[in-house]
């Protein structure tokens, strides 16, 4: 590699793009996706906070269950929603001045996508806890091991947008955290899938419960790297 490879291989990944290069507009857009990122993750770890209060013995668990679903879950999900509007609305008032503007509306819809998964699986989720009470340990720990993945990849969705058209390294290493917790939450799911199917013989309302509920966790997993597919756009 020549001397200049090399100064621009480290400029390329290492220096903070400069702030006078990128538009205002550019800037509120990537402030709303960054509050998107921020309120979804926080749905994530409520989510995960679901699943531990259903596999507890606590006998307020389903009354706490309850209460995060209807006051946080749902409360996130709906500022996603204000968020994708007032994104669009943004949008469509600038979108000749504003690079990209497509990609940015289609990381808005994704996110909602995802926060619409996530609200799927809480809702099932208390569903499944009221009438069944907990499942066994193997399902049991293949969701807990399922939300825990998707905090992670959530996790890295804020870093991600933290750092796109700023550091180009760090928002690599980001994109790099999602897609390795979503092949981790795909397999996870497979071996879920197998375990439930094994057990839909004896009891087919329940499992397929469980079933829905995995399904939306992994619809939040491929959600989520069709955002850093589409962030790629931008950086």
């Amino acid at each position: 590699m020549t001397e200049y490879d090399d100064a621009y291989d480290e400029e390329y990944y290492n220096s903070a793009r400069n702030p006078a290069n990128e538009s205002l507009a550019e800037m509120s857009i990537r402030e709303q996706l960054q509050n998107m990122a921020l309120s979804f993750e926080k749905m994530a770890i409520y989510l995960s906070r679901l699943v531990e209060y259903a596999s507890s013995n606590d006998p307020l668990a389903l009354e706490r269950m309850k209460k995060t679903y209807e006051r946080d879950v749902l409360g996130l999900k709906e500022r996603m929603e204000v968020l994708k509007r007032s994104t669009f609305n943004y949008i469509a008032r600038l979108r000749t001045t504003l690079p990209y503007s497509t990609a940015y509306a289609n990381l808005a819809v994704l996110y909602v996508r995802a926060a619409q998964h996530i609200e799927g699986a809480s809702y099932r989720l208390f569903i499944y806890r009221t009438k069944y009470g907990w499942t066994d340990n193997e399902i049991g720990t293949d969701i807990l091991n399922l939300t825990q993945k998707l905090v992670e990849a959530s996790s890295g969705m804020v870093r991600l947008f933290r750092n796109i058209g700023v550091n180009r390294r760090l928002a690599e290493d980001a994109i790099s955290q999602v897609y390795r917790a979503e092949e981790e939450i795909d397999a996870i799911y497979r071996r879920l899938y197998v375990r439930i199917l094994a057990r839909m013989g004896s009891d087919v309302a329940r499992m397929t419960l469980l079933l829905a509920i995995a399904d939306s966790m992994e619809g939040v997993a491929d959600s989520l790297k069709d955002l850093c597919d589409y962030s790629l756009i931008l950086h």
